[in-house]
Formats: C-alpha cells, sequence, structure tokens
C-alpha cells in the first residue's frame, strides 16, 4: 500500500517536473521570436539613418563645390590680368609671353602653372623656368637661359650652334663667335635644341666650364677644342699654344697648366712660342715650339 502511494507521488512530480520544462521551453522559443524582429527593425533603423548621413555628406559636399567654383573658378576678380616675365638673357617678354602660350583673362586658378612651365622648358635657350600664381589675377614667370659656352660647327655648311655646359645646341646670337670652337667630334644631325652625348665633347665642355669658372685663377682662354682620340682632348690657346691633354685626368692637369706657362714664359721670354706642350705623360709634360720636328 505503502509502495503504491510513492510510486504514485514519484510519478506526479515527475510530471509536474516535465511540465515546468516544457513551460521553460517555451517562453524562451517566445522570447527568442519576440527578440528577432526587434533586432531586424534595429538594423533597418540603423541602415536608414546611415544612407540619410551619406546623402546630406553629399549634398553638403556638393554645394561646398558649387560654392567654391562661383567664389573661386568663376569670379572675374580672379581673371588674370597681370602677367609679369623677365629673362636673364636676350629672350624678350614678348617672346616669353608667346611661349608661356596663357592668355589674358584666364582664370588664376585655373592656370596649370606646370604645363606653362613645361611650355618655356620645350624652348631650347630655356634651362629653367620659375611659374606663380600672384593672388589676385597675376602670374609671375622668371627664366634662367643657356649660357653658351662654345660654337659648333654644323657638318657641310658654315653655320655654327652655340652649346652649353650641359651639351644643349641653340642658336647662338653675334657674341657666340668669340666662343672657343670645337672640332673633330662625332655630331650626327645635329641641329638647335638637340642635347649632345658624346662623351669626348662632354668632357671637352667640362674642360671649358672649368677655365670660365676659374677664369681668375687659370688666366686662361681657349680659342679651340680638338678630338684628337678617344683618349686625348688638344686645347689651343689665343696665345697659339697647343696643349695635348689625356681625359682620364682632365681637370688635374689643367689646374698644372697655368704654373708650367709662366715657367716658359720666364725662362725663354715672352715673346718665345708657341708651344706644344703635351700632358699626356704620366709623370712630366714635354715642351716643344710649336711645328718643331
Amino acid at each position: 500500500m505503502r509502495g503504491g502511494l510513492f510510486h504514485r507521488w514519484l510519478g506526479g512530480r515527475r510530471a509536474n517536473v516535465g511540465v515546468r520544462r516544457d513551460v521553460r521551453l517555451g517562453s524562451a522559443r517566445a522570447s527568442s521570436a519576440t527578440v528577432r524582429p526587434s533586432l531586424v527593425r534595429l538594423m533597418a533603423v540603423l541602415t536608414v539613418l546611415a544612407a540619410s548621413v551619406w546623402l546630406v555628406g553629399w549634398a553638403v559636399a556638393t554645394g561646398m563645390r558649387q560654392v567654391a567654383a562661383a567664389l573661386m573658378y568663376q569670379n572675374p576678380m580672379f581673371a588674370l590680368r597681370t602677367l609679369d616675365v623677365s629673362s636673364d638673357g636676350r629672350l624678350t617678354p614678348e617672346l616669353l609671353r608667346e611661349y608661356a602660350r596663357v592668355r589674358q583673362g584666364e582664370n588664376v586658378f585655373a592656370l596649370d602653372v606646370r604645363q606653362v612651365r613645361e611650355n618655356l622648358l620645350s624652348v631650347p635657350l630655356v634651362r629653367d623656368a620659375q611659374v606663380r600664381r600672384r593672388f589676385p589675377d597675376g602670374l609671375q614667370v622668371r627664366v634662367t637661359e643657356r649660357t653658351p659656352l662654345a660654337r659648333l660647327r654644323m657638318p657641310g655648311t658654315d653655320l655654327t650652334l652655340a652649346v652649353d655646359v650641359e651639351g644643349w645646341t641653340i642658336v647662338g646670337d653675334a657674341s657666340a663667335a668669340a666662343l672657343p670652337l670645337l672640332r673633330g667630334f662625332s655630331t650626327p644631325g645635329v641641329r638647335p635644341g638637340l642635347q649632345l652625348v658624346s662623351p669626348e665633347l662632354r668632357d671637352a665642355l667640362a674642360m671649358l666650364d672649368h677655365c670660365a669658372r676659374r677664369r681668375a685663377l687659370l688666366a686662361l682662354t681657349p680659342r679651340e677644342v680638338r678630338r684628337f682620340d678617344p683618349e686625348t682632348l688638344v686645347m689651343v690657346l689665343d696665345t697659339g699654344d697647343e696643349v695635348w691633354l689625356p681625359r682620364r685626368q682632365l681637370l688635374e692637369r689643367l689646374d698644372d697648366l697655368p704654373d708650367l706657362l709662366r715657367h716658359l714664359r720666364n725662362r725663354r721670354g715672352a715673346s718665345t712660342g708657341p708651344y706644344r706642350i703635351d700632358m699626356t705623360g704620366e709623370v712630366n709634360a714635354s715642351v716643344a715650339p710649336l711645328g718643331a720636328g
């Protein structure tokens, strides 16, 4: 009897536990079902807000661009009226304006100053150009021209071109006739605006530039430079002396030349000469009257 009662009581307990478990599972499912729509609504709201912020930002940016265009690019106050151009050489302001390809009335902000500089650098005589805006309505252009260092005869003609230290050929003016003449160098197809790349010729230009920069110290006035062979350059001075120089030690031997010339003049007298001075040897220079032997 007692055993039967105990079993009925235990069965009731188990039934109650099962009922409570089912109730809890049902509540959890109901809660989960309630949360999912809430998350979906939240994500939708956030998406709408993000889209709204983007649209507002786009509208503001577009408005600012339009305002900037109205204030800067469409404002007649910034129309180009003053074009200040100058050069350190012979190019006139009229030529520089033509080479720059800039028109009066262009918007200063819209001007491509890099392109203006490239336009000027395309002129063979121009070595460098600086282009700056000068607000509200100006543009400043400063041009540095190439300095002729020597002259070069065009093959098959009596015409000569001036050459600067970097090997660029330019049309020289009347003063170019006094420049040292380069002879014996390979210059196929030479024309104005061409950069010469011959190693021997570039060494000859470096030598002439060295003489020009140290004119007071060296007291040398070259009249001509010619290529004798791939390793030897011959410089003819205004005194008529011929100096044979090795390319491998060109500037070092050139610095020794003034002392040697002074020694020759003091030893043999100012009226003697001209000389053939061969400095291509490893140690000492050989000196002989020009034309002797």
